[in-house]
């Protein structure tokens, strides 16, 4: 028996896996109205180092831990619905995406099977990937932290439970303080480190083991329980519908939601609750039994809705039928897949090594073989599968050497992007990544070297307020700018992702750039659409619909273009991208028979450089062309 432990039956635990996975569906079905909701895989994550944790502790305490028998426990509770799932989502993939997603997918999958997706997606996920975001198997990076944190659990506590039980508590105390931490310092400097890597999410699962550490008379009274349960409520409660992950997490906005779960297994274990009750309800506790199916589901029901209609919201009527999906894939998941292969009188060890290990050979083979063939391009015409192509071709371009993204901190920044060749006419480009899009149109005008400082989803005029001077972003631009003062270049470029037009700020750029004394070249938005473009005229192809782009572009771009224009006029000479590809109904998204873009809102190199001639050709008269040197 642990200390302070309980081998019993916890259906308020179930009650709390209910809550994790109904917040991670909502967030995922409607983000905008539950801006918290994805923090129910921290207290997934909490529920797993308890429940795991008090597995290891009790039998390596009663010097019965066997490695064979707890990983063969965890392969029947995770392996066998996790492969249906898989197999599943390739089956459909297979018939519904586009061959790129196919063959990103199949790698998905490999790293599904083998528990590394988290490695994968962190390795794959940047800014100019955002196809990841719509992988139906993205959801299994968290399964990856969780066995990569059980490959050294048991080895750790086992250790302490034989060299160093007294020193156990401070032990876990001093990693998890260790790997929260790490965790917060990579909040900030390396984000993408901070959600997928394994090391700075440890805390949340330790959280979960320490919990049979804590003394089991320390909450005696029950008006305490009552107490300290209800808060715990009340703040778990609050961080899902309040915390705001765009602030940075899991880090310190994930404490308050971590140990609220923590304090209401901890009450529950202490004695009942009245909160443990509530969470003990029948219906509570049936969707924490069903909760892994309905987690492995729920995403890729939620994909492939999206695929099959070409959008990227979805609809109030289709809540219902995904939903409804979701929930019979994950009831049937869970009476045919996990609770047969969990008994293990209906299924023993060698039948369990034999489906299981036959089920991922085949998923293995068969990622493999979509990555071989790149997605099997042959399911579409050609000249459908040549159109879609072009969604693939946001890493084959070489200037990205010189834009920074949140997986970057300004030591990585390379000096060599600012540096220009002696004899060269030298353009400084300024801006985020729609500004480092047209590097190759600039690099193309004659005796011309192109110097860089971007960063990805930062808009200039920010960077250079007060709030955003102290960002890597605001310090990068300041660093440009020092430089520009000092080795004048002959022209500066500028151009950003316009969203929002802060007339005041943007006249204070202005003023700022207008001091090196070097020409100013503003240019202005690009239109923009809600799906990747290559995806969607190559949708209209196979649907016979040439217009169906025009169903996602984003509007906006006419009124700001109108009011931006007078604005930049008064410090720069300005381009409009949309008098260049618009009319008043429409925007062209072609260049000749090729999609100008590689996603939402990025030209290609050939699209830039069309667009870009377009522009000084029809907007600026020969002498402007002639002073600024664009022929």
């Amino acid at each position: 028996m642990l200390k302070g432990g309980s081998t019993q039956y916890r259906p308020d635990i179930d009650g709390l896996r209910a809550v994790a996975v109904l917040s991670v569906f909502a967030y995922h079905l409607r983000p905008d109205l539950l801006h918290g909701g994805g923090l129910g895989v921290d207290i997934f994550f909490v529920i797993s180092g308890y429940l795991i944790g008090g597995i290891i502790l009790r039998e390596a305490q009663a010097g019965a831990f066997s490695f064979l028998d707890f990983y063969e426990r965890r392969l029947r509770r995770i392996g066998p619905a996790l492969l249906v799932v898989v197999l599943a989502v390739l089956a459909a993939s297979a018939v519904l995406v586009m061959p790129g997603e196919l063959e990103a997918g199949g790698v998905a999958a490999i790293a599904a099977i083998l528990f590394a997706s988290n490695l994968y997606f962190w390795s794959s996920v940047d800014y100019f990937n955002e196809a990841a975001g719509d992988m139906p198997l993205l959801h299994t990076w968290s399964l990856g932290v969780e066995e990569q944190f059980y490959i050294f659990a048991p080895i750790l506590l086992i250790l302490l439970v034989r060299t160093a039980r007294r020193w156990m508590w401070p032990c876990l105390i001093l990693l998890l303080l260790a790997s929260l931490t790490l965790n917060i310092w990579q909040v900030r400097a390396a984000p993408i480190d901070a959600f997928y890597l394994p090391h700075g999410r440890a805390w949340e699962l330790l959280a979960g083991v320490l919990i049979h550490r804590v003394p089991a008379g320390l909450l005696g009274t029950r008006l305490l329980r009552e107490g300290i349960a209800w808060l715990a409520a009340i703040v778990l409660g609050a961080s899902i519908f309040l915390a705001d992950p765009q602030l940075g997490w899991p880090g310190l906005l994930a404490v308050p939601p971590v140990l609220a779960t923590a304090l209401l297994i901890l009450t529950g274990q202490q004695g009942g609750t009245s909160v443990a009750r509530l969470l003990s309800l029948k219906p509570a506790v049936w969707v924490g039994l069903i909760s892994y199916s309905l987690y492995l589901w729920h995403w890729p029901a939620i994909v492939f809705y999206r695929e099959v209609m070409l959008t990227d919201k979805l609809s109030a009527s289709a809540l219902p039928g995904i939903v409804g999906f979701a929930f019979i894939a994950a009831y049937l998941s869970w009476r045919f897949v996990e609770q047969p292969f969990r008994n293990r009188q209906k299924i023993g060890g060698r039948s369990l090594l034999l489906w299981t290990g036959g089920g991922a050979a085949i998923c293995l083979a068969v990622g493999a073989a979509l990555f071989i063939s790149k997605g099997a391009p042959a399911r579409f015409n050609p000249e459908t599968a040549r159109i879609a192509s072009f969604g693939a071709t946001a890493d084959q371009n070489p200037w990205r050497r010189c834009i920074m993204t949140n997986r970057d901190r300004l030591s990585d920044f390379d000096e060599g992007c600012l540096g220009a060749p002696v004899g060269k006419r030298r353009i400084l480009l300024l801006g985020d990544s729609h500004a480092n899009m047209f590097h190759p149109a600039l690099a193309d005008l004659p005796n011309t070297a192109v110097t860089e400082a971007t960063y990805a989803a930062c808009e200039p005029d920010w960077a250079l307020s007060p709030e955003g001077a102290g960002t890597i972003c605001g310090q990068l631009l300041q660093k440009a700018l020092t430089h520009a003062e000092q080795a004048r270049p002959d022209l500066i470029v500028v151009t950003w992702q316009w969203r929002f037009l802060r007339t005041d700020r943007l006249l204070a750029l202005g003023e700022r750039l207008k001091q090196i004394g070097a020409p100013i070249l503003l240019i202005g938005p690009t239109p923009d659409y809600r799906m990747r473009v290559p995806k969607l005229l190559a949708a209209g192809h196979v649907r016979n619909e040439p217009n169906l782009s025009q169903r996602y572009l984003i509007r906006y771009i006419w009124g700001l273009d109108e009011k931006l224009a007078p604005l930049a006029r008064q410090f720069a000479t300005y381009l409009s991208p949309r008098q260049a590809m618009c009319d008043d109904k429409r925007c062209d998204p072609w260049i000749g028979i090729n999609p100008a873009y590689y996603d939402r809102q990025h030209f290609t190199a050939e699209g830039a450089r069309t667009i870009f001639r377009k522009m000084v050709d029809e907007q600026l008269s020969p002498e402007t062309i002639r002073e600024l040197q664009l022929k």
